[in-house]
């Protein structure tokens, strides 16, 4: 199950890049955290994406994956999704 949305970044530091995964309600929250950290886009890599049950990171196509196979997203959203043929998740398809 999906839990919330994340946003995996990684710094690099020396001696060797350090990966971190900022979540957040929505991909807003996690960039204004990082934001007020004083960290910046030209400071780090980063891929959108969110966190599951397990507390594992997955990016919004693999999420998109997960909640169709675990029965988190409603009817009506799998089928705006095939219809459209979007293969990402985003925080609005789960509420």
């Amino acid at each position: 199950m999906i839990i919330c949305s994340a946003v995996k970044v990684v710094f690099y530091r020396l001696p060797e890049p350090v990966e971190a995964v900022i979540p957040g309600l929505r991909h807003s929250d996690c960039w204004n955290l990082m934001s007020t950290l004083g960290v910046s886009a030209v400071q780090q890599e980063s891929t959108e994406g969110f966190v599951d049950h397990i507390g594992a990171f997955l990016d919004r196509a693999d999420a998109l994956a997960h909640a169709m196979s675990c029965g988190q997203l409603s009817d009506t959203t799998r089928t705006q999704k095939f219809e459209k043929q979007e293969r990402v998740l985003y925080s609005e398809d789960l509420y």
